[in-house]
Order: structure tokens, then C-alpha cells, then sequence
């Protein structure tokens, strides 16, 4: 986190926040050093998934 931290103008407090939060919808994983990666599977799932039009990330991520 402190490298995403030290990359960005963001907060600790806020990448901890979106990282739970990502980790709760399973987006990104921790592998055995504790080093945070995207969950390429899942990521997939939610792009794929007919209902994520209707869903919140659909109503946040509208391009139009």
C-alpha cells in the first residue's frame, strides 16, 4: 500500500478504505509477502456480467 500510496496524491486512509473494499467484492487478492494484486477472474466477471449495467459500479462508471 505504501508504494500505491507514494505513486499517488492519495491519503493512506483512503487507499486502505478502497482497498477493503475491493478485497470485499473480491476484486484484489494478497499473495504470501502481502503484496496486493487485481483478482483478474473476478474483474472479468463484473465486465461480463449483463447486470453490472443496472448495478452500482454501472450507475458510477456511465460514460456517455
Amino acid at each position: 500500500m505504501r508504494t500505491l500510496a507514494d505513486a499517488t496524491d492519495a491519503p493512506m486512509e483512503a487507499l486502505h478504505t478502497l482497498l477493503v473494499e475491493l478485497r470485499g467484492r473480491d476484486l484484489v487478492v494478497r499473495d504470501r509477502e502481502r503484496r496486493y494484486a487485481l483478482h483478474e477472474p473476478a474483474l472479468r466477471d463484473l465486465v461480463g456480467d449483463p447486470r453490472a449495467e443496472l448495478g452500482e459500479l454501472g450507475e458510477q462508471w456511465r460514460v456517455e
